[in-house]
Order: structure tokens, then sequence, then C-alpha cells
């Protein structure tokens, strides 16, 4: 089924149910050709920052929804989305933008991608490597 003949909500789901909210996000972004965000929620973190201990195994994934707020959404309703690495920090790592596009537009986000790395290109960049 296409986005636009999906009910708004499903009466027999709660408000807050996956579904519905899916359903009310994919109408929320469809509104503009593309809706940025940051890719991160903040900075690189160091390895094991996501870890989980034995006696609270979901810690990490917690963590987890701190460090990344914005992607899953898109994960989640298959809308098309990019990250494009468009500035860095003081430790020379790269500070991503998130762009959505609208269901079924990818061809956008390619165009955009393709202007925006012309504008700022990226590819030579390389992070320092840490061990």
């Amino acid at each position: 089924r296409s986005p636009a003949s999906m009910p708004e909500r499903t009466s027999t789901r709660s408000p807050n149910s996956a579904p519905t909210v899916i359903i009310e996000r994919r109408a929320t972004l469809s509104r503009a050709p593309i809706v940025n965000t940051p890719t991160l929620g903040e900075p690189p973190v160091e390895l094991g920052t996501f870890d989980a201990p034995v006696d609270d195994p979901l810690r990490g994934w917690r963590r987890s929804a701190k460090f990344v707020p914005f992607t899953p959404l898109c994960n989640a309703t298959g809308q098309p989305a990019m990250s494009v690495p468009l500035s860095w920090n003081e430790e020379e790592l790269p500070i991503g933008i998130h762009f959505i596009g609208r269901f079924g537009d990818e061809a956008t986000l390619f165009r955009l991608a393709s202007q925006l790395e012309e504008a700022r290109p990226w590819q030579q960049r390389r992070p320092p490597i840490s061990v």
C-alpha cells in the first residue's frame, strides 16, 4: 500500500503504538521535500560506551537511543535518508547531517548529495585513528 492510502490511526492500536507513530511521522515528514537533523545526538563516543553489564542487559540499548535519536525513525518507516559528513570537530572527526527525503523520492537525495559533495568535498578526508 502507498503511504497515502494508509490510515492516519489504526483503531485497534493505542495512539502510542509503533504503527501509529510511524504513520503519523510519515505524514509529518512528507510535507517538505527534505528534512534534516543531526546524524548523531552527540559527538562520537569511546569504545565500550554501549556495553551492557549482566545485571542491566538493556543499558547499552538505552544509551544508544541518546547517541542516535534521529536515524532510527527512517529505519522504522522505510523513509529514504542519508548522512553526509559536512563538518568536522576539533578532533578531526566527521559531523554528519542526516537528510530525510519523501517516500519514494531517493532521487532528490542523490541530487542533493552530488551538489553537497561538489560544494564541500569529503571523499579524501579521513579521521585520525587512535588505539
